[in-house]
């Protein structure tokens, strides 16, 4: 048995939620169609080069790795036309969209300067340019065409798959801006309709890159392995800068104030103020004083100090990824958020009710005015229906709802929790946790013997804080402690040796040794 890392490119991939279903199908797939192939916890996914990545245990070692991709490729090709997505060993790249808006835009403005009389162009020129720029429009349009079209097979197929999207009724403008440009040229009533052609498929282009743009910064955080593959680390031979994703087992990197581990391993080497947290464990920024020779795990953050940590376990063999795994099976039980369904749904009525209005209009407009200005009206009603944002607005809503609940440090798995969370009247927690402003303060201080001596007491624990947040500066507790003390009079020094055990502070003075921590 071999493992192998997988690549493989899904172009009609927009958003979070296609990369979703697509992972639910891939997973299904696994478990019920292959029998030579097992899939791993391991699903990876590049939003902006639209490439999804398989870790699989092939049982068939004599297999090539082609030969292994093309058969996968070839089922789950089957599945995902299901749900209107391909996919292909070869990834598109992502800066195709950066051209064509570019282009688009530009050829836009050329004809739009044309059909306004700025300049004119030669006889004869003018037919060569409409067939050049017909080809160069169907080129530009021609991976939305193929949407579109795997879309309404999908639809047919299958009762639960929407007919439309959003690329439909740019699919459905631009053969009706085709078919005008081609009969002006021997029909003067049929308008010259290239610039609104350029001009709709150049925004596609755009709305493309900034709806990426989004899913990719604002989108819901569903792989804590994504998050930090890219993610730059220092060796500690030579200062190199490797990704987390490259870190191998054994190798030795430095961790300094403000990172957090992307692997699991053992800390070689400490310096004396290291401090570190763990929200992934308890969800608490109180910190810990790891000691040198402990194992640390995957998503710990240094607050204070460096160390240098060896590689036990890689970014796709640590803690983050298992939790990535607990997440993945709940995921692909997922549900979207209800508003969604209800685009979609409209969305079906949208378009073939554009259509209808383009018609009604023609008809109209056609008893008291020309067939061609009839006809120029009809167009102008599909060509300004282009660019709505029905298919945006929404989705983009949810993901800056996400976003800015995560800055509070709630994280919601699904759009679908965060609709759901509005509808919250109870707010349960269990046994362990605490609702608190976020801020950490003294309440009281009690002695437990009677024979304590609370201004004594306080003094030694004043002068135990201050002399460790001479080490410590950045130690919360500590500060909070120390504050107390002063609010309540018994800042004095006691005079004596103070030490730092890394968890608490030992003060020993001629009347005796005192511990606190």
């Amino acid at each position: 048995m071999k493992q192998l890392v997988l690549a493989f490119s899904v172009p009609y991939v927009t958003c979070q939620a296609c990369i979703q279903s697509i992972r639910t199908i891939v997973t299904k797939s696994f478990q019920t169609k292959f029998d030579s192939f097992e899939l791993l916890d391991y699903f990876q996914y590049d939003l902006e080069k639209k490439i999804i990545q398989l870790k699989v245990n092939v049982f068939d070692e004599q297999m090539s790795e082609h030969a292994i991709a093309a058969e996968l490729m070839r089922i789950l090709a089957s599945d995902l036309e299901d749900i209107g997505q391909e996919i292909n060993v070869i990834s598109p790249p992502q800066y195709q969209h950066y051209l064509g808006f570019i282009f688009s835009f530009m050829a836009g403005l050329f004809w739009l300067s044309l059909s306004l009389g700025i300049w004119v162009l030669a006889p004869w020129v003018y037919p060569v340019a409409v067939g050049v720029s017909l080809v160069l429009l169907s080129i530009l349009a021609k991976d939305f065409f193929h949407h579109a079209f795997f879309q309404l097979q999908a639809g047919f197929k299958n009762k639960t798959v929407p007919f439309f999207n959003m690329d439909s009724l740019f699919v459905l403008t631009g053969m009706v801006v085709i078919l005008s440009t081609l009969l002006s040229l021997y029909f003067p009533i049929f308008p010259n309709l290239l610039e609104a052609g350029f001009l709709i498929f150049g925004f596609r282009h755009l709305g493309i890159l900034f709806q990426s743009y989004l899913d990719k910064k604002l989108g819901f955080s569903r792989s804590l392995v994504d998050m930090f593959q890219f993610r730059k680390y220092s060796l500690k031979d030579g200062g190199e800068k490797v990704s987390a994703k490259d870190l191998k087992k054994g190798q030795k990197i430095l961790i300094q104030k403000g990172d957090t581990l992307p692997i699991d391993g053992i800390i070689i080497s400490k310096s004396q103020d290291l401090e570190m947290q763990d929200m992934l464990a308890n969800g608490s920024y109180l910190p810990f004083y790891p000691h040198a020779s402990q194992k640390i795990l995957a998503g710990m953050e240094c607050m204070q100090g460096d160390c240098v940590v060896e590689v036990t376990h890689d970014l796709v063999h640590c803690r983050l990824q298992d939790i990535d795994s607990s997440v993945l099976k709940i995921g692909n039980k997922e549900k979207k958020a209800a508003i969604s369904n209800k685009i979609e749904k409209w969305l079906q009525w949208f378009i073939p009710a554009v259509l209808m209005i383009s018609v009604v209009s023609f008809i109209v407009i056609s008893q008291f005015f020309p067939i061609a200005m009839a006809l120029q009206c009809a167009i102008a009603v599909l060509v300004s229906a282009c660019p709505c944002t029905l298919g945006l607005i929404i989705p983009m809503a949810l993901r800056m709802g996400a976003y800015k609940a995560s800055v509070h440090q709630m994280h919601f798995q699904s759009s679908g929790a965060l609709q759901k969370a509005s509808e919250a009247k109870v707010l349960v927690m269990d046994y362990n946790g605490t609702l608190s402003k976020g801020e950490i303060h003294v309440a009281d201080f009690q002695r437990i013997s009677p024979s304590l001596n609370i201004p004594h007491a306080l003094q030694v624990i004043y002068t135990i804080e201050k002399e460790m947040l001479k080490h410590r500066p950045s130690q919360l507790m500590g500060g909070k402690i120390k504050a107390y003390v002063e609010s309540k009079g018994h800042n004095t020094h006691v005079e004596g040796q103070c030490e730092d055990l890394g968890c608490g502070g030992k003060l020993i003075t001629e009347q005796g040794t005192y511990f606190f921590g």
